[in-house]
């Protein structure tokens, strides 16, 4: 009679399959487990590649790639936020001549998450901003126009080497073809423009537009040239080259936003298209 026992053909024949089965299940949960530290370590880290434009597949990737950083997310929440209240405050320099500041922290973030973000970010702040605070019928071409802010500030700062040229060259488009040209037609569409057409409207916001722009990029320039050593510091943006803030930049921009400011002034108060 034979005793009960595992028949040792059998099962050499079975075991190299048993070991290579265990063997590949433990590397699966390797892998798992190492993909999963992978994906929660790129939640609070941002890689350090800079591009010097914005015109390759790779520099919309790492864009896209910002709404997987939950240290961005945050962030951008609340400059978000911020921007909807800011959206309603205005510095005013005369009873009839005030200045907008939400566009600072406009382009402070689109540094910082780049163009994905920050036109997401342009449309939930437009409306957020007229849910809170509507003093009028909702318009949808300004909402086409806090996201193309957003899109034109980040296509010339996001990680890239900051210089007074890609300050000025996005706050200028911005001035002259998104609040002029587009804000003006805004304007004749909701038929607010009253006895005014479109060209004399065109002519008063492009005076004021220009006019500002050198105010608007110093305090643009004094903000990010300040940030950016903190936020490097924090990883939170790539180690770039700021802006040099030497007394020299500072004075010098500060006389020209003075300069421009006076003009300003003289035309709203003297020229024929602002005072009619």
């Amino acid at each position: 009679m034979q005793s009960a026992g595992y028949n040792q053909p059998a099962l050499l024949c079975v075991a190299p399959y048993l070991v290579a089965a265990r063997m590949y299940t433990e590397w699966n949960v390797y892998v798992f487990i190492g993909g999963y530290i992978a994906d929660m370590k790129n939640l609070f880290q941002k890689n350090d590649r800079v591009f010097p434009h914005p015109f390759s597949l790779a520099y919309w990737k790492t864009a896209a790639s910002e709404l997987n950083n939950l240290k961005i997310i945050v962030l951008a929440s609340m400059l978000i936020a911020l921007a909807s209240v800011l959206g309603t405050l205005q510095i005013y320099i005369t009873p009839l001549i005030r200045v907008q500041i939400s566009f600072l922290i406009t382009g402070l973030g689109a540094m910082i998450y780049g163009p994905v973000i920050a036109m997401i970010g342009g449309v939930i702040s437009d409306i957020v901003t007229y849910l809170l605070f509507a003093s009028g019928p909702f318009f949808p071409g300004y909402t086409l126009s806090a996201l193309l802010a957003g899109l034109v500030f980040a296509l010339f700062l996001y990680r890239t080497k900051i210089s007074p040229l890609r300050i000025i060259a996005p706050k200028f488009i911005i001035n002259v073809f998104i609040n002029t040209l587009l804000g003006s037609l805004w304007r004749v569409v909701m038929g607010s423009t009253g006895s005014k057409g479109y060209s004399i409207y065109v002519a008063t916001s492009g005076i004021k537009n220009l006019l500002l722009l050198p105010l608007e990029v110093t305090l643009l320039t004094l903000i990010i040239g300040a940030v950016i050593p903190f936020l490097s510091k924090k990883k939170i943006i790539p180690k770039i080259e700021g802006v040099k803030l030497t007394p020299t930049f500072v004075i010098v921009s500060l006389i020209l936003s003075a300069a421009s400011l006076a003009a300003f002034i003289y035309c709203r108060y003297n020229l024929p298209i602002f005072t009619k």
